[in-house]
């Protein structure tokens, strides 16, 4: 709906789900699924390695060169070179230089 931009030398394993998308939800009196979505682009900077099965949810940069590990689901920021797992997704390590 927004936008996702994928940078060059990017690598997506299988089941990669890429969301610059997500429902409303504040109100209570309104069905959920009447309330509308929020939209925020995501971007993939070059060089990146997405592991099977990754979400990353809307808002999401992932710097250069970093690296997602499987099933993790991202909802904030990667900076460049570091290495992210888990759920929610966090850094473990960067990349050696």
């Amino acid at each position: 709906m927004e936008k996702v931009e994928i940078g060059a030398n990017v690598m997506l394993a299988p089941r990669v789900y890429l969301l610059d998308v997500d429902h409303r939800f504040e109100r209570r009196d309104i069905p959920i699924s009447k309330q509308g979505y929020l939209v925020r682009p995501v971007r993939i900077e070059d060089d990146v390695w997405i592991g099977t099965g990754a979400v990353i949810t809307k808002g999401v940069t992932i710097g250069r060169g970093a690296i997602i590990g499987a099933n993790s689901v991202v909802t904030r920021d990667v900076p460049a070179y570091a290495i992210a797992a888990g759920v929610p997704a966090m850094v473990v390590k960067g990349r050696p230089e």
